[in-house]
């Protein structure tokens, strides 16, 4: 798959074989891009490019390469996840753009990348999602990143390649 990565950059307009800093800013960007136009929590954008970039590899033009497509797939399955939801709630498909809209801004991208995650990655992302289980009962904020953390599981739960890391 590694081997498709430049060409795949390629398409997206991504000079593959500049500077090494160049290339995964770069990647990053379009990342970014990819993740604010998905319409999901803005909140999540960060924890999910945070948690699947943690520690970029000496081979910075496969970590960043890797982060954008683990990023679109995380994205992916989120829009799968929205397309069931609204199929099970019975929504027209003429009120999809708007039950997606509401949907998305309650989930966590991060639940749908976890599989996809280093296991470095996989613990920070297991420690933040327990500091904001144990605030919970007395921290608003923390108990809403929790549940929103908790619903996006659930949704995700069936589309994890490796579940119980």
């Amino acid at each position: 798959m590694l081997s498709i990565i430049p060409d795949a950059a390629a398409t997206i307009g991504i000079d593959f074989f500049g500077d090494e800093a160049a290339k995964l800013a770069e990647m990053r960007k379009h990342a970014a891009t990819i993740a604010n136009q998905s319409g999901f929590a803005g909140q999540s954008m960060d924890h999910l490019a945070a948690s699947i970039a943690a520690n970029p590899s000496s081979t910075m033009n496969n970590s960043a390469a890797q982060t954008v497509v683990k990023s679109a797939y995380a994205i992916e399955r989120a829009s799968q996840a929205a397309f069931e939801a609204a199929a099970a709630a019975g929504v027209p498909p003429q009120e999809f753009s708007s039950f997606a809209a509401k949907w998305g801004a309650d989930q966590d991208l991060r639940a749908y990348a976890m599989d996809l995650m280093d296991p470095k990655a996989f613990a920070a992302l297991r420690a933040d999602i327990e500091k904001d289980r144990a605030a919970a009962a007395t921290d608003r904020a923390a108990a809403l990143r929790y549940n929103r953390f908790m619903t996006s599981l659930a949704n995700a739960e069936p589309m994890l390649d490796r579940w119980g890391k």
